[in-house]
C-alpha cells in the first residue's frame, strides 16, 4: 500500500516539530525500497510494520483489557515473519 503524506503531515518537517506517524511510515518505506550498494540486505529481507501496528498491539494494554491478538492478525496474514533477516516495529509514544 501507499503512504498518503498530507500538508498538516509536511508541517512536521520543519524545524523544532515532532515527526508523526505517517511521516515515520513513508520515510520506512523510502528506505526499505532504496537500493545502496553498501547495504547488504533487500526488501525481500525485511519487514516494518507501520507505525500504527504497536499502536494497536498495545492499546489493550492501555486500556487495562488483553491485547488484541485478532485486531492485529491481518498485518502479518500475508507475511512469513521468520523468514525475514529484520522485522523492524516502529514505536512512537508521548
Amino acid at each position: 500500500g501507499s503512504v498518503t503524506v498530507s500538508q498538516d503531515d509536511m508541517k512536521r518537517l520543519e524545524p523544532e516539530q515532532y515527526l508523526n506517524d505517517t511521516i515515520i511510515e513513508a520515510y520506512l518505506r523510502i528506505i526499505n525500497n532504496t537500493s545502496e550498494p553498501n547495504i547488504s540486505h533487500t526488501a525481500q529481507d525485511t519487514h516494518i510494520f507501520s507505525p500504527f501496528f504497536y499502536t494497536r498491539l498495545t492499546q489493550g494494554v492501555i486500556n487495562n483489557t488483553n491485547i488484541d491478538y485478532d485486531g492485529v492478525q491481518k498485518w502479518t496474514t500475508d507475511i512469513n515473519l521468520f523468514e525475514k533477516k529484520y522485522v523492524f516495529i516502529p514505536v512512537l509514544e508521548q
